[in-house]
C-alpha cells in the first residue's frame, strides 16, 4: 500500500510543484512594471506615460497590459498620455471577489481606477474582450466622462458559444477551478500553449518575444487561470444589455478589424455593430485578431488618427 500512497502523492504534488516553478519563472521574467491604485476593493496595476490627450488601453481575454504596451506604448506616448491597465484579476491587478468578472462590474472598477489615477475624458482603446468592457464602460459612464472609443478586434455581440481556444476554460464549479489552478492548469498550458497561440494569432504568427515582452508567461499564475475561467464561464450575457444601447449611443466610436480574424467574425462584431451605432466608423485591414502585436505600426497610426478625429469632433460640438 505504501507504493500506492507514494504514487498518489507524486500525482498530487508534481503538478503543484510545476505550477510553483512556472509562477516563479513568470514573476522573474515578467515583473510588475507599473504602479498600483485602489479600486473595487483591490489594487489595479497600471502604467501612465506620455503627455497629451488621454488614451486608456484595455487588454483582452487571457492577457494583461503588456499585450498592448509592448508594441503600442512607445509608438503613442510622444503624442498622447497613455494609461494602460491590468484588468481585475489579470496580470498584477488583485483578484477581486467572486462575481466581479462580469462586464458591468469590471467596467465599474476600471472607471473608478481611471478616476483615481486622474484621467480626464479619455479615448478608450479596447482590444477583443477589452472592447466589450470599453462598451460597458461607455454604457455606465456619466455623459462627458469619456471622449470616445477606438476598438480593435472587439467582442461586441453576445456569443452563444465561445471561440474554440477559450471553451476549455468554461468550468462552472468554483471549487474545481481553484483546484485546477494550483495543479493541472499550468502544466496543461505548457503543452497546449503553442497551439492556443497559433489559433489566436492565425493567420498571422505569434512572435517569439511574446511570452516575455507580451507577458504570456503570467498566464500560468493560478489567479489568472481562475479569472480567465470565471470570465469564460460567465459568458457574454451582459452584452445583450449593452447591445440594446448601440442605436442610441452618442459617443464617437471607431472599430478596426482584420478581415481574416480567426477568433471573432469581422462582419458580425465589426461591420454589423458599426452599422448600428450612429456615426461609427469601421476600418477593415488584412490580418488576424492580434493586430496590436502583428501590425503595431498600422495599429498605432490608426489609434492616433481616430483619437485625433474624436478630439476634433468633440471640440466642434
Amino acid at each position: 500500500m505504501s507504493w500506492v500512497i507514494g504514487i498518489l502523492l507524486v500525482l498530487v504534488l508534481l503538478p503543484n510543484a510545476i505550477t510553483g516553478l512556472l509562477v516563479l519563472a513568470g514573476r522573474l521574467a515578467v515583473p510588475p512594471h507599473g504602479r498600483f491604485v485602489e479600486a473595487g476593493g483591490g489594487r489595479i496595476h497600471y502604467r501612465d506615460v506620455g503627455d497629451g490627450p488621454a488614451l486608456v488601453l484595455i487588454h483582452g481575454a487571457g492577457a494583461q497590459m503588456r499585450s498592448l504596451t509592448a508594441t503600442l506604448e512607445d509608438r503613442l506616448k510622444d503624442r498622447f498620455r497613455v494609461v494602460s491597465l491590468d484588468r481585475p484579476g489579470m496580470g498584477y491587478s488583485d483578484s477581486q471577489a467572486e462575481g466581479d468578472r462580469g462586464l458591468d462590474r469590471q467596467a465599474e472598477i476600471l472607471l473608478e481606477a481611471i478616476d483615481r489615477i486622474g484621467v480626464e475624458r479619455p479615448v478608450l482603446v479596447g482590444h477583443s474582450l477589452g472592447g466589450a468592457i470599453s462598451l460597458a464602460m461607455a454604457a455606465r459612464a456619466a455623459p462627458g466622462r469619456l471622449a470616445g472609443l477606438a476598438l480593435i478586434a472587439p467582442l461586441t455581440r453576445h456569443l452563444e458559444r465561445l471561440p474554440g481556444p477559450f471553451r476549455p476554460l468554461v468550468i462552472p464549479s468554483a471549487a474545481r477551478r481553484r483546484a485546477l489552478s494550483y495543479t493541472l492548469a499550468a502544466p496543461t498550458s505548457m503543452v497546449r500553449g503553442p497551439e492556443t497561440l497559433r489559433r489566436i494569432f492565425a493567420p498571422e504568427t505569434a512572435p517569439d518575444w511574446f511570452a516575455v515582452q507580451g507577458g504570456g508567461l503570467l498566464a500560468a499564475r493560478p489567479r489568472m487561470f481562475r479569472t480567465m475561467s470565471e470570465e469564460a464561464t460567465h459568458g457574454t450575457d451582459e452584452l445583450l444589455r449593452v447591445m440594446e444601447g448601440y442605436t442610441s449611443m452618442s459617443l464617437p466610436v471607431a472599430i478596426l478589424y482584420g478581415r481574416e480574424d480567426a477568433v471573432l467574425d469581422a462582419g458580425e462584431h465589426g461591420e454589423r455593430t458599426a452599422a448600428e451605432i450612429p456615426g461609427a466608423r469601421i476600418d477593415l485591414v488584412e490580418g488576424g485578431h492580434m493586430l496590436p502585436v502583428t501590425q503595431p505600426d498600422l495599429t498605432a497610426d490608426w489609434i492616433a488618427d481616430r483619437a485625433a478625429e474624436i478630439t476634433a469632433e468633440i471640440a466642434a460640438r
